[in-house]
């Protein structure tokens, strides 16, 4: 085995050691009815339990911290734009402690729609 496979393999391992490390989960959000579907992973990664999976924006700024209600206003202003963010958001779980995440969206190329994620660990790009 020459170095430049034993390289790729040792990418590739770590890749797949990342990704199942991974706590990423998605949304689409229907920008005219306000509605938003969520996976069970998007649940997870706010730490609580799966929910239904549709719904409306109220549930990530209701588990916003303090410090990121600004933030977390201006996203979802976007959001209702159809402008596209990423923006760092801590949010507060139920037993007191605090959990950073990083919050993407763009618009899809299907009018009137937005999709993007959520993932843990939200400091840095």
């Amino acid at each position: 085995m020459n170095l430049d496979e034993i390289a790729r393999q040792a990418i590739e391992r770590n890749r797949r050691r990342l990704a199942a490390g991974a706590q990423v989960g998605a949304w689409e959000f229907d920008i005219a009815s306000g509605v938003m579907v969520r996976t069970a992973d998007f649940y997870s990664v706010l730490g609580m339990p799966a929910g239904e999976q549709t719904g409306t924006l109220g549930l990530l700024s209701s588990v916003c911290h303090s410090v990121s209600h600004d933030a977390a206003h201006d996203t979802t202003r976007l959001l209702q734009a159809g402008r596209s963010f990423d923006t760092p958001l801590v949010i507060s779980l139920s037993d007191g402690s605090t959990r950073h995440l990083r919050v993407t969206g763009s618009r899809t190329h299907r009018s009137g729609k937005m999709t993007g994620t959520v993932a843990r660990g939200g400091v840095g790009r």
